[in-house]
């Protein structure tokens, strides 16, 4: 076995095929970051998407309960890897390209200290790791995404270095950006009463994990995830909050 697959077979690889075949065309919707709703995604990360069950599992079941469209058809899958940095996804996401069809979206979540670091060398070894992946990601004929994350708790200067990293990024590759962190600031100003990371400051609670999936929902999908049946297992007034949270924060980010 080549070191490459070692790496990839001690990775969390979690695939969900619901069913076989293609799905019906959809209605093309209002507005979304990419062409379509994506059918096919793939988180690649570390612990921030690894949390809670996995991010992939919550935006699988927000998309499953709100758009029958693609419901039936929905494939997720996640590369993550606790304390990864995404250059050290490369080898495992080769291979993972190559096994199959091409993904509608690779969502790409770096180290969150890389981008938010006053360190010009660290913030340009973060954007190289972006850079080599998209590529990998394009030459699979796939699609790119970035996961903007979050601030620590207490941090708000960390969340401003996140937003313009991700942007500047993002802009300069022409990849869509998923405002996330943006997102998280939003809550701890209107609902300081929600908690959206552990006692580390820094890990997902499962409303921060949940908002993060809505942030998803809403820009994968171009519309409100408010109503949506999925509320993971909040309260369901604390997941309708968060719910018109992502949905505010990502309709401004994207300019809809």
């Amino acid at each position: 076995m080549t070191s490459a697959s070692t790496k990839a077979a001690a990775l969390l690889l979690a695939v969900t095929l619901p069913f076989a075949g293609s799905a019906p065309a959809a209605p093309e919707p209002a507005r979304s970051v990419l062409p379509r709703p994506p059918q096919r995604v793939l988180f690649v990360g570390n612990s921030l998407t690894q949390y809670n069950g996995g991010l992939n599992e919550h935006v699988r079941r927000l998309q499953q309960a709100g758009d029958s469209w693609n419901a039936p058809y929905f494939e997720d899958a996640a590369l993550a890897k606790p304390g990864a940095y995404l250059r050290e996804h490369a080898a495992p996401l080769q291979e993972t390209l190559r096994r199959g069809l091409p993904w509608d979206a690779v969502v790409l979540q770096g180290y969150s200290d890389e981008p938010a670091s006053t360190d010009p060398a660290v913030v340009e070894r973060f954007e190289a790791a972006v850079r080599a992946l998209d590529a990998v990601v394009r030459e699979s004929r796939s699609r790119s995404v970035l996961f903007m994350t979050w601030g620590y708790r207490g941090e708000p200067a960390m969340a401003a270095r996140l937003d313009a990293g991700y942007r500047r990024v993002g802009d300069a590759l022409r990849v869509p950006v998923v405002p996330v962190g943006l997102a998280f600031e939003r809550a701890r100003r209107e609902r300081p009463d929600v908690a959206l990371v552990v006692e580390d400051g820094k890990h997902p609670t499962m409303a921060g994990t949940y908002l993060a999936a809505c942030v998803f929902y809403s820009s994968f999908e171009g519309h409100t995830p408010e109503g949506n049946r999925y509320i993971a297992t909040l309260d369901a007034k604390v997941a309708r909050v968060l719910q018109s949270i992502a949905w505010r924060t990502a309709s401004e980010f994207h300019g809809w």
